[in-house]
């Protein structure tokens, strides 16, 4: 029977809980949860008429009408995901929404496992409400696309890891094993993470000689089977998320300058989950220290150089993530970082917690309670001023665009209309609100994001070519190549007391075989 290993980065005292209050933290975990899905969940259908303007969300849903190994621009889970939700669900926007709010709160429970391998258990609940108002898991987390994933899976991997780490026993090995292959195929950038656990590992000695055991090795093993597949795909298909992601470095000014933008954003994003930490210390008793004292403590858990597996869990990322920027030039985005925070606040939280008891759960309610009403009062003004301002997420007839185009190809060939290309945001947008489960091909280049969709099926079935002539002047052209005949068709948005001016798009019919 393996032993567990002593691990220095967790408080002493768990033993000591009282079993009522540990249940007491359960129930609030589970209670903070749901309510985090249902707020943001209205938040999100309250915020916008649409999904994404820039297309990831219809883009992932295309992929994932079929399941694949891999696709053109990422690794497979966020289709896979897509694909999974939108079989048994709706495809309407508030279904969307209620998948991103859930992958937040998958990500939010995460947190929470994290907490419980690092911090006094008494602060857990208190440090996994604060990393629920990180903008991760909140107003950003309305995206769903790749790197929304990693909101899901990093603060698991961590978690899965540093139990395996923690007790030795080869079911949490695997576990772990199977957490970080995830993150994998969330994202490719999740490679900073892994090597961020590894350097924990090595430089920490009793998980070192965990991860130079049979725990270790069985973990490594585990991960790679689940990786396998996906290797292999890339192997015999040319590997197009890597020739995706070579041709989207090279990014444009001072890679110096970017990485201090980077981690500029990173520092702000945990900021007011810090702020609720601090806040949701008691007022000061016999014992405990004062607020700049506490502040203090929390300052020096983050900003200490160590070799504390969580301190560099925390910042290995973000370093590894500024080196490459800075010495390889690479693209950096700031929503790349989204799950970089929940280490942070964890560390954060054990800096507080080392300065004083425990929190005080009514400070750590009412700084929720607050943020939620908050949100819920701000998201219909910030539709209408969008609105005001006829910016695509409320003004854009996608759902009204695939009804006309529907209607229009029953009408003439009086019988669904199956398959749609053209403007690849539009098409996608048209197959997502369809009524009669129209799917998205690429016509121009098949093999780049469809390769599974026969084009012999097509051309008996019949497809519509949908064109946005403002975003891609050149499907016009292609949809009179292959069509002939191109015609105008018009949609407008009415929603919520508002009519927007109808906009044209360009359409033309394949007509199905005889």
């Amino acid at each position: 029977m393996t032993t567990p290993l002593p691990v220095t980065l967790t408080i002493a005292d768990r033993a000591a809980t009282g079993a009522e209050d540990s249940s007491q933290r359960t129930l609030s975990t589970i209670v903070l949860v749901v309510f985090h899905v249902l707020v943001w969940w209205c938040v999100y259908g309250l915020a916008r008429s649409n999904l994404d303007a820039q297309g990831d969300m219809v883009e992932t849903f295309a992929w994932g009408q079929s399941w694949q190994w891999g696709y053109w621009k990422h690794p497979p889970l966020s289709s896979w995901v897509s694909g999974a939700w939108f079989a048994v669900m709706p495809r309407t926007d508030a279904s969307y929404a209620l998948l991103a709010s859930v992958n937040a709160a998958v990500g939010l429970l995460g947190v929470h496992a994290m907490t419980r391998e690092f911090v006094d258990r008494r602060w857990t609940f208190a440090c996994t409400a604060a990393a629920a108002l990180t903008p991760g898991l909140t107003i950003l987390a309305m995206r769903f696309n790749a790197n929304a994933l990693l909101l899901s899976t990093w603060p698991w991997a961590i978690a899965c890891l540093a139990r395996a780490m923690r007790t030795g026993q080869l079911r949490h090995a695997m576990a772990a094993g199977l957490a970080c292959a995830l993150t994998m195929l969330a994202k490719y950038f999740s490679a900073v993470l892994l090597v961020s656990l590894l350097m924990a590992a090595l430089l920490h000695a009793p998980w070192r000689a965990r991860l130079l055991s049979r725990c270790g090795v069985l973990m490594v093993v585990s991960g790679a089977l689940i990786l396998l597949p996906h290797a292999w795909w890339l192997a015999t298909h040319g590997a197009p998320p890597l020739r995706y992601a070579a041709a989207a470095t090279g990014a444009q000014g001072s890679p110096l300058l970017r990485a201090l933008i980077f981690v500029l954003i990173m520092l702000v994003f945990p900021l007011f989950s810090i702020g609720l930490l601090w806040f949701a210390a008691p007022s000061r008793t016999a014992g405990d220290a004062t607020r700049w004292q506490r502040l203090r403590s929390m300052v020096g858990a983050l900003f200490q150089p160590s070799t504390d597996p969580l301190w560099i869990i925390a910042w290995g990322p973000l370093a590894l993530t500024v080196c490459a920027t800075v010495f390889a030039s690479t693209r950096t985005a700031s929503l790349w970082g989204l799950a970089m925070s929940f280490a942070l606040i964890v560390l954060a939280t054990r800096g507080v917690s080392a300065a004083t008891s425990h929190p005080e759960s009514r400070k750590v309610w009412a700084g929720l309670v607050s943020v939620w009403l908050l949100a819920l009062i701000t998201a219909p003004l910030v539709w209408d001023q969008g609105a005001r301002r006829g910016e695509r997420g409320q003004t854009d007839p996608r759902a009204e665009l695939a009804a006309a185009l529907e209607t229009q190809w029953l009408q003439r060939y009086n019988t669904p209309l199956k398959w749609v290309s053209g403007t690849a945001p539009i098409a996608m947008s048209a197959a997502f609100y369809s009524k009669y489960g129209m799917q998205y091909w690429n016509s121009r280049i098949r093999e780049l994001d469809t390769p599974w969709v026969d084009e012999a099926r097509v051309m008996r079935e019949g497809h519509a070519m949908l064109c946005d002539p403002r975003l891609d002047p050149d499907c016009q052209l292609e949809a009179q190549r292959r069509c002939g005949t191109v015609r105008t068709i018009t949609a407008a948005k009415h929603t919520r007391g508002y009519t927007f001016e109808p906009q044209d798009f360009v359409v033309a019919f394949c007509a199905p075989s005889p």
